[in-house]
């Protein structure tokens, strides 16, 4: 079958295919395989890019009434990959995109960390062309996560951490229905801008239906303040 990996193996090879003279439109040999066309534009659309996201209004963590849960994870300060590699389960990356930013004249990087296989977290990480082209290394990451190289080599600096309930974004509801994830009444997700030794980027982080950030919150009667996790940290 087509592992995710291949995505980008794919695109390329069919865009190769389609434009060659041997194209019959019923299929081809990708990645060594022959693939029925209808799998292939299947494939390639489930996993697309994210729609740009309407504005949002990102509040402060240290001042959110959450469940104790979801604070955990929406303040964590740390490496968020780190804390998903603690997680049971293999921690892998998904590319979706990376390129210009289709509303500005910057950059973006769309990601999906998976653990075992399932999405778990999606990331998009944004920067002005200026700092791109002083810190290349934002767009030579791959498959990697962009943490080991923020939180390693970049030594960047964290601002204030701020989180968002995207449940009502449109263009998020639409990728979950395409990712054939389910659609939850609470969607949480949080923000941040990097300092680096020359400009900044910019990452929102939002956890998927399958992200531990939501076990046991149907259930859980006590609530944490932001100021109340960093003081029992």
């Amino acid at each position: 079958s087509i592992g995710s990996g291949d995505k980008a193996i794919l695109e390329a090879e069919w865009r190769i295919v389609k434009g060659s003279t041997d194209y019959c439109g019923k299929g081809v040999m990708l990645c060594g395989f022959w693939v029925e066309k209808i799998a292939v534009d299947s494939f390639i659309s489930q996993w697309a890019p994210v729609a740009a996201l309407q504005p949002v209004a990102w509040l402060p963590v240290t001042a959110a009434e959450l469940p104790g849960s979801v604070l955990a994870w929406l303040a964590e300060p740390g490496s968020l990959t780190q804390r998903l590699r603690a997680e049971p389960g293999v921690l892998t990356l998904h590319c979706l995109y990376q390129g210009a930013a289709p509303d500005d004249d910057g950059w973006q990087r769309q990601v999906l960390l998976l653990k075992a296989g399932r999405p778990w977290v999606w990331a998009l990480t944004q920067a002005s062309a200026s700092t791109l082209n002083q810190h290349p290394e934002l767009a030579q990451q791959g498959e990697r996560p962009l943490g080991d190289w923020l939180f390693g080599a970049a030594a960047a600096r964290r601002d204030s951490l701020l989180y968002a309930d995207l449940a009502q974004q449109e263009a998020l509801v639409e990728a979950l229905q395409r990712w054939r994830l389910p659609l939850p009444t609470r969607l949480w997700a949080r923000h941040s801008r990097f300092a680096l030794p020359q400009g900044s980027c910019s990452i929102t982080e939002l956890f998927l239906p399958d992200s531990p950030l939501y076990a046991g919150v149907d259930d859980e009667d006590q609530h944490a303040s932001g100021d109340d996790l960093a003081v029992a940290r």
